[in-house]
């Protein structure tokens, strides 16, 4: 088996402990009264969740497209300071390995622009850059957050990139296409300002948020694909729904962009983080782990029953802090956990036959 083969398991594994331990810690911060991690932890939900686990995947993925094994560099060091915060060493020494592998992933970004210069390969370039700043400042203790808004603005524009490069084949026309830019450097410059102004530059954000989702919702390919039977289908309806969960993260963002912690915090920050990007997970884990492990899965109508789930219950967590209804929002924090480790025993038991290099 080739060596850059054999490292993907274990530091895909480290990503995915790192996803089982950040959601039981953010149920603990949540209220639940589980056993097993107390204290500094349960305020690390946050950055086990992106830095960490998003981290190394988004970096994984990176590695594996572009073969080269110094690229693995990125997700290793993502993986190393998701380890170092579970085990509870100094936070900055896992701030320092996050920094580390963001800056990989900022140069492997930039070396793309550079041979491939395109304005997708762009905003994914600033998706990179939103990454590494955002480590940085939590290096240095500003407050979570500002921090927060770096660190969603690397998932948002990296998964904008992505959309963006696929929207080629339906041959969008330059108006359209200006108009998405336009999005995506208001909504940069809204991450920008809130670092300096929160209220401000999170009312920003969801306007960018807003225009974003009206232009995936109309030219994204995913119409299209969502005729389809099987797969195709499956995929297309994940991106539909996350692009609606995108919207309402921009209503709420536009509404009540004022608060940096509480409720409505909760409301914004996960409409966008679990309806949006847990979505586009869902969507193209089919697509995406096979790549990454080199196997083959069998996709079943049984991937819409996490799917589905998710939403239902990200809806009962969302309209339960609008109306600061504790019980609601705790038990839809515990069914969206549920329904993200549904997603990952409905992939593993997909899987039906290695294809060894």
């Amino acid at each position: 088996m080739d060596f850059k083969l054999k490292i993907r398991f274990p530091i895909l594994a480290v990503g995915i402990f790192t996803l089982l331990i950040g959601i039981w810690v953010g149920l603990q911060r949540m209220g639940w009264q589980f056993p097993g991690f107390e204290g500094k932890l349960m305020m690390l939900h946050g950055p086990l969740m992106i830095a960490g686990f998003l981290g190394t995947v988004i970096g994984m993925e990176r590695a594996v497209a572009q073969n080269k094994l110094w690229q693995y560099l990125a997700p290793f060091f993502n993986g190393l300071g998701a380890l170092l915060t579970i085990i509870g060493v100094e936070r900055s020494l896992a701030a320092i390995m996050f920094s580390f592998g963001s800056l990989v992933l900022l140069i492997i970004n930039f070396e793309l622009l550079r041979k491939h210069p395109s304005m997708h390969m762009a905003i994914m370039f600033f998706g990179a850059i939103s990454f590494f700043v955002g480590n940085v400042l939590w290096l240095n203790n500003v407050p979570i957050y500002h921090i927060a808004m770096w660190w969603s603005s690397f998932l948002v524009l990296t998964i904008m990139g992505e959309r963006l490069e696929l929207s080629r084949i339906l041959q969008i026309t330059k108006g359209v296409k200006n108009f998405f830019i336009s999005g995506n450097i208001i909504y940069f410059v809204g991450i920008i300002i809130a670092t300096f102004n929160f209220s401000l530059g999170m009312r920003i954000t969801g306007i960018a948020l807003l225009l974003l989702s009206y232009w995936l919702l109309k030219y994204d390919m995913a119409k299209l694909s969502v005729k389809q039977p099987g797969m195709p289908r499956f995929i297309a309806l994940s991106l539909i729904i996350g692009y609606v969960w995108l919207a309402i993260g921009g209503i709420l963002a536009v509404f009540l962009g004022d608060t940096p912690a509480g409720f409505y915090y909760d409301a914004i920050l996960h409409a966008v983080l679990l309806g949006f990007v847990f979505s586009m997970i869902f969507g193209h884990a089919p697509l995406i782990f096979p790549a990454i492990l080199n196997v083959t899965m069998v996709f079943g109508k049984r991937f819409y029953i996490h799917l589905y789930m998710l939403h239902l219950t990200l809806l009962l967590r969302v309209v339960s802090d609008l109306f600061l209804w504790n019980s609601g929002r705790l038990w839809g924090g515990i069914l969206n956990g549920i329904s993200i480790v549904l997603f990952f025993i409905m992939t593993v038991t997909s899987i039906r036959k290695n294809n060894p290099q």
